[in-house]
């Protein structure tokens, strides 16, 4: 897989890559944002506001992405000396609100995703107890396709897109 990155073979990818600092690729920041977390509305042990104590006796649902080192919360943790503990893991975003909605699992996600599904399923959105590092958000491609009049539209495009919209900002 990384020789196929390597080699150029995607146009353009978008997202939160931490561990992709090669120089084969040009990158453009698009937008950031923080964390929050959320848990069902009638959690039984979690209250309006979540506590240090609160959140590392929790289990959580993380999200384990294949090549991700390490996620910004296991960041913000380690820099307090502290683990959580994983109760689920799972490769996407998608399922999370429907986990948290039908368990006691906490789940610790990008804010504007964290406010999105507390509006499709009962959740409550609550500020992690510690500090998180914010994510960037960029767009990536192969330097040999800097030129290239369809690309170059394109990222044009998808950046005037997103930074101009104050919904993928920090909150």
């Amino acid at each position: 897989m990384q020789a196929e990155k390597l080699r150029g073979t995607v146009d353009l990818a978008i997202g939160y890559f931490p561990d992709l600092t090669t120089s084969v690729f040009k990158q453009q920041f698009l937008f950031q944002h923080s964390s929050a977390c959320v848990v069902r509305r009638d959690h039984p042990t979690i209250g309006p506001v979540m506590t240090l104590d609160d959140y590392l006796s929790a289990k959580h649902i993380v999200i384990a992405q294949k090549g991700r080192v390490q996620d910004v919360v296991e960041i913000g943790l380690a820099a307090k000396g502290l683990h959580r503990r994983i109760g689920l893991q799972i490769p996407h975003f998608v399922s999370i609100p429907f986990i948290v909605a039908g368990s006691d699992l906490v789940a610790t996600i990008p804010r504007p995703l964290a406010t999105q599904f507390a509006a499709i399923c009962d959740l409550r959105v609550l500020d992690p107890p510690f500090p998180i590092p914010t994510i960037e958000i960029k767009q990536l491609w192969h330097r040999r396709f800097d030129g290239h009049p369809r690309l170059k539209w394109l990222r044009n495009v998808v950046a005037e897109m997103c930074q101009n919209r104050p919904v993928m900002g920090l909150r």
